[in-house]
C-alpha cells in the first residue's frame, strides 16, 4: 500500500479511516526498519573508526620504536669504543 493508492481510494472511491490506519502501519514499520539500519551502521562506523584509530596508535608506537633502535644502533656503530664492546660481549 502507498500513499498514492490510498489518496486516490480504490475505483475512485473515497479512503476510509481503516484505510489509513493500514497505512499509518505500514509508513511506522517502514520507519523502524530504517532506524534499525540505521543504528546497525552507526555501530559499524564506531567499529570501523576504532579499529583505524588503534591502528594509527599501533602505527606510531611501531614507528617510535623503529626510529630509537635505528637512532641506537646508529650511535653504536658511530661510537667505535662501543661497538667494540659489544662486538666482544658476544663471542
Amino acid at each position: 500500500m502507498n500513499v498514492i493508492s490510498v489518496i486516490h481510494g480504490a475505483a475512485g472511491a473515497p479512503p476510509t479511516v481503516n484505510t489509513y490506519l493500514q497505512l499509518l502501519a505500514s509508513c511506522s514499520l517502514s520507519c523502524e526498519e530504517e532506524k534499525r539500519q540505521m543504528a546497525d551502521l552507526h555501530q559499524k562506523k564506531l567499529k570501523l573508526e576504532a579499529l583505524v584509530n588503534g591502528f594509527q596508535d599501533d602505527n606510531e608506537e611501531y614507528l617510535q620504536v623503529i626510529k630509537s633502535v635505528g637512532e641506537e644502533v646508529l650511535g653504536v656503530l658511530s661510537n667505535a669504543k662501543v661497538f667494540l664492546r659489544y662486538a666482544t660481549t658476544y663471542e
